[in-house]
């Protein structure tokens, strides 16, 4: 794995379309806002499906958002479980600080892990269990020092961009989405290209 390679070519790819990839960022944390972050899961998949496109060479559009949707109840169940992890991890950082040692020592594998949780959902229509398994076996693999790293990374790429009254984030959220679809292309494939991407993998797939 090449967590480098993985955020330069993100870039690359957000880059190349990143006024559409901003507005539907936007348009995805107000509308999850509106609807009490009970649309995030789906946004999410509408922005892991921007990106597969995108790496595909083909032109986005702010509807492409909204394909998330289709998979209403897998995406929203996701969402959730993350929530429930993050905050109880978080939980373990105010009771004590060896509490807080754990927390800092799974957060950002549990960061990782979604991130190969909701393509996963997008790419091979799996069950929640199917997607939490297969994501779980790949992050805690032999190489799950890296993996944690990764998760380090993106959360402070994350975190980076909620400084400045959230305008950062409406750059790096889409960057994180784009990179991760790259690591999940390497890893596992995208089984949902009818042919062969345009944007072509420079990595070696681990699993398919």
């Amino acid at each position: 794995m090449d967590v480098g390679r993985w955020l330069s070519e993100g870039w690359a790819i957000f880059a190349q379309q990143w006024p559409t990839f901003t507005l539907a960022t936007l348009v995805a944390f107000f509308l999850s806002l509106v609807t009490l972050t009970i649309a995030t899961g789906p946004f999410l998949l509408g922005l892991y499906f921007m990106a597969f496109q995108a790496m595909r060479g083909e032109r986005i559009q702010l509807g492409d958002l909204f394909k998330g949707f289709e998979q209403f109840g897998l995406a929203f169940l996701a969402w959730l479980i993350e929530v429930f992890i993050h905050s109880s991890l978080g939980g373990l950082t105010e009771r004590a600080p060896v509490m807080g040692l754990i927390s800092l020592a799974f957060s950002p594998l549990a960061f990782a892990l979604f991130a190969f949780v909701y393509p996963l959902i997008l790419d091979r229509k799996m069950d929640i269990a199917s997607a939490l398994n297969e994501a779980w076996r790949i992050v805690v693999s032999r190489q799950w020092v890296m993996f944690w790293v990764l998760g380090v990374v993106l959360m402070l790429l994350l975190t980076a961009g909620l400084l400045g009254c959230l305008v950062g984030v409406f750059i790096t959220a889409p960057w994180i989405i784009c990179a991760m679809a790259v690591a999940y292309r390497d890893i596992f494939g995208v089984r949902s290209w009818p042919s062969e991407p345009l944007w072509p993998s420079s990595g070696t797939q681990t699993s398919s």
